[in-house]
């Protein structure tokens, strides 16, 4: 019987080397916690900003709903109360000199601390087979800059930033129209950017999707 109790410490103590602790519990039948990849600081005024490159083919529209979701996430999982009207960006973007911004002239101009910058890469809703289905793709790159312009995550600079995706697979448009197909994929970016800066339960179905 002792045997049989050490022979299983033994095997836990060399599971435990192989696997990380959420691995563990999993194997244990927990859950398990995933740490946010970065903390902003609580202190800080945070600017979230969707920036859609032009080839990307997201719809006007997205760039300031997807911002308003994102803030609300950071909200709501108390990331931070200190966030940044997503109409102030609007309204900055009406400046005819916007294009010619950098993060930190936004940042100053709206008095923000950091910038969570989001730089969308594809937004596509497509329709298939004349309109009888659809599908969706959707990939951003995130990072954390501060009000100087001066990258803060991730670190090294040579990564763009933190690769993020969401997709919508091939269905029939009667099921899914092309607004369904945009509010899915809005809805799984707002909890994967989000997710990147708080610890969240790895049993939760809804913020592992």
């Amino acid at each position: 019987m002792r045997n049989g109790r050490l022979i299983g410490v033994m095997a836990l103590a060399m599971l435990s080397l192989a696997l990380g602790g959420c691995e563990i519990l999993y194997m244990l039948g927990g859950k398990g916690k995933q740490e946010s990849q970065y903390k902003l600081s609580a202190k800080s005024r945070v600017l979230v900003w969707v920036d859609p490159r032009v080839t990307s083919g997201a719809p006007v529209d997205v760039p300031a709903a997807l911002g308003e979701k994102v803030n609300g996430h950071l909200y709501q999982w108390k990331v931070s109360d200190h966030l940044v009207s997503q109409a102030r960006l609007t309204e900055l973007r009406k400046d005819p000199r916007f294009t010619e911004m950098g993060v930190a002239d936004a940042a100053r101009k709206l008095d923000a601390d950091v910038v969570v910058f989001i730089d969308l890469l594809q937004f596509r809703v497509e329709t298939v087979s004349a309109g009888q289905l659809t599908q969706g793709h959707a990939q951003a790159l995130v990072k954390v800059v501060d009000r100087d312009g001066y990258r803060l995550w991730p670190a090294d600079t040579e990564v763009l930033g933190v690769p993020v995706e969401a997709d919508a697979k091939l269905s029939f448009a009667d099921q899914a129209t092309p607004a369904v197909v945009k509010d899915k994929m809005m809805a799984d970016l707002t909890i994967r950017i989000g997710r990147l800066f708080h610890e969240y339960d790895l049993g939760d179905k809804e913020m592992i999707r």
